[in-house]
This record gives structure tokens, sequence and C-alpha cells, in this order.
């Protein structure tokens, strides 16, 4: 809609133009809209008249441009959202006259709306996650969660943000990778999404997290989200499963005795290299099963055959190669 209003010296107000869309937007004639300009007030939302009659006054006191979104009830009860602007001059009585437009932004407010309404519901939902969120522009810090906060040991997400820079989390090995990795992920070229890392807590240990990160738009512009979950029971429990069979294999490779192990089908998946030395024929072949010398089994073997087919533990049988 397409205004042109006037406030004469003597502060009186008149409408000398409406445009036909003054009648789209409130549902009223354009001749009693042009005849009564202050019939706008009424059309005002209640919860802006204030807002609306400050900034008029405002504008007409220093005759300056006037500029508002507002709320207005329309002749049918809907609310619309308005975009008011105008512009000042003075005219030939002395009288200043506003040219301006008000333009309906209904559409584009609500959609505002919905994608606010969006967002809260989005940090309400990693708010109550038990995985740990972090949002972060390659060095920055956005935003963390509770949980984040607890599996790296500090009080409250706000300890996490105080620090500034996610490589205050990394122990210093790592950063330059994930810097590289962050980096590339944000100018979408192609990385893998899921990763182990290791992170410090608070009391400078470091733990293992799974980490997957996606893109998304944050407040406007481009971030990463890391999505963590506390892997790091699991993981010391196989670097001590390692750690055990390092020191059994050892322990095998220095004993005077032969140790041999086999798998779920009974094939030989280690032995010790007194093992191989010891029995002649090739019978401690990788991947040979150990049940294989069927045709040359010895009373002994024959006795526990049985117990070693339900891998159940034997001792003590006297065994001949032949």
């Amino acid at each position: 809609m397409i205004f042109r209003a006037i406030l004469t010296e003597q502060g009186q107000v008149s409408c000398r133009y409406v445009s036909s869309a003054a009648h789209k937007i409130f549902g009223v004639d354009l001749e009693r809209l042009a005849a009564e300009p202050l019939l706008l007030d009424d059309f005002v939302h209640q919860d802006q008249r204030q807002e609306f009659a400050d900034a008029a006054r405002n504008a007409a006191r220093i005759a300056g441009p006037w500029s508002l979104d507002f709320k207005i009830v329309d002749k049918a009860g809907q609310v619309r959202w308005l975009c008011g602007n105008a512009a000042p001059q003075t005219g030939e009585d002395g009288e200043t006259v506003w040219d301006g437009i008000l333009l309906d932004i209904s559409d584009r407010v609500l959609a505002q709306q919905k994608e606010h309404e969006s967002e809260e519901k989005f940090r309400r939902m990693i708010e109550m996650s038990n995985q740990g969120v972090l949002v972060h522009r390659y060095d920055e810090i956005l935003y963390a969660n509770q949980a984040l906060a607890d599996m790296l040991g500090y009080e409250s997400p706000r300890e996490i943000l105080a620090l500034g820079s996610i490589e205050e989390h990394l122990p210093e090995e790592e950063r330059e990778n994930i810097r590289a990795i962050a980096a590339a992920r944000l100018k979408g070229e192609a990385v893998a999404d899921k990763c182990e890392i290791r992170v410090l807590h608070k009391d400078g240990r470091e733990i293992w997290l799974d980490n997957h990160s996606i893109l998304l738009d944050w407040d406007g512009e481009r971030a990463l989200m890391s999505v963590f979950s506390d892997i790091d029971a699991r993981r010391r429990a196989q670097d001590d499963l390692r750690t055990s069979e390092e020191r059994f294999r050892d322990f095998a490779e220095t004993a005077s005795d032969w140790f041999w192990e086999t798998g779920k089908d009974n094939a030989f998946v280690y032995y010790s290299d007194k093992a191989q030395g010891t029995i002649p024929g090739g019978a401690f072949a990788e991947g040979r099963s150990a049940d294989s010398r069927a045709a040359h089994r010895s009373p002994g073997w024959l006795a526990r055959h049985e117990d070693f087919v339900a891998r159940r533990p034997f001792h003590n049988v006297l065994h001949q190669w032949l």
C-alpha cells in the first residue's frame, strides 16, 4: 500500500492518496481511510499501540523518517504483520509531507516464527540428550550441552564456552589433524563423518570419545555439530586386552615349554616358535586343524578328544606324533 500523509503546522493530519492495496490489507473503503487517516491507529494490535504512537510522534517532532514493523488486526479479525516506511519533505504551504509504503510481511514473519520454534525444539532436544553435543566453527566454540560438560568433568557448559578454543580440549598431537578435518568439512569436502578421538578431561587426563559430526546452519552461518559418546571404558578394556595378549605371547616365546592356540574351527591361530621347532611335519601350519591328523592319533589324544572338541581344559596327556 502506497500513501501520502500530510501534517499541517497546526497539527492536523490528512491523507491525500491511498493505493487500492489498503482495502485488501485493512478491509475498509479507500475513501473512508483517506478521510480518516487516524483510523489506522484502531487497527494496530493492542500489544504495539504505544510503540506505534511513539514512533509516529517522534517522526512528527523531528520531521524525520518513520519506520516500523507492527501488527494489525484486520476487519476479519486476522492478525497481519506490516512493514511501514515513510520519508518526509516540506510542502509548499510549510506542511510536512510523508510519502510512504506499507508492505504485508505476514508470510515472512510467520516463516521466521516457525524457524525460531523449530530451533527452540532442536535446542531443547540436544539439551536433554545423553550424548555430548558441541557446536563449533573452526576453532570457536558456539554451544555445548550439559552431557558434554559431564563427560569432560565440568560443572556446566559455561565452563567449556569460557575456554573459547576447541583446541583447549585436545591433546597437542591431535590438534593439527582435528583442525584440518574440521576445515575440510566446513568447506564441503568429503570427510569421514565418524571417528574415535582423544580429548582432555578437566583433570588433565586423556579420555576416548566417539565423534559423529555434521554440518548445520547456526545463527545464520555454517557450523559443525559434533555428537560424542563416551567410549573410554571400552577403549581401555581393548588396550588392556591387547597388552595382556602381548604379555602372554612374550612369555610364550621365551618359555622353555611350547604353546599353541586354536580358533572356533579348531584351526591353529597361534603357536610358539619352540612348538614349531619341536613338532615335526608342519603340524602347526597356520590355518591347519589341530584335529587333522586323525589317522595318527595316539591313545592319549583319543581319550581326550571329546574334551578338545568341547573346548574343555585337559592336562597331563601323553601324546606321540607319528
